[in-house]
C-alpha cells in the first residue's frame, strides 16, 4: 500500500483487545513497512466501529480486528443499515 493502513479496534483503549491490536498494528507495520493506525471505536457492541468500516474505500487501508459477533451476526441482524451504498 502506499498510503498508511487504519486498524479499527472496537473496543477502549487499555483493554485486552486493544492491546492485541496494538500488538497485529505493530507487526504488520514491520513486516509491510507501511504505518498502521489503530484507531478505537467502542460502543454499541462493535457495531460503531462497524459502520465507520461500511464507510471507508475499498482499497484495503482500512481493516478491522471485530469479534465474531460483529462480522457474522449484525449483518443480518442489521440488514439494511450495513450495505454499502
Amino acid at each position: 500500500p502506499t498510503k498508511p493502513i487504519t486498524l479499527i479496534v472496537p473496543h477502549p483503549a487499555g483493554g485486552a483487545n486493544d492491546t492485541l491490536g496494538r500488538l497485529i498494528g505493530q507487526k504488520m507495520s514491520e513486516k509491510l513497512g507501511q504505518q498502521i493506525i489503530v484507531e478505537n471505536k467502542p460502543g454499541a457492541g462493535g457495531r460503531i466501529a462497524q459502520e465507520s468500516l461500511k464507510g471507508a474505500p475499498a482499497d484495503g487501508t482500512v481493516l478491522t480486528l471485530s469479534p465474531f459477533s460483529c462480522t457474522s451476526i449484525y449483518p443480518h441482524i442489521y440488514i439494511r443499515s450495513m450495505r454499502r451504498t
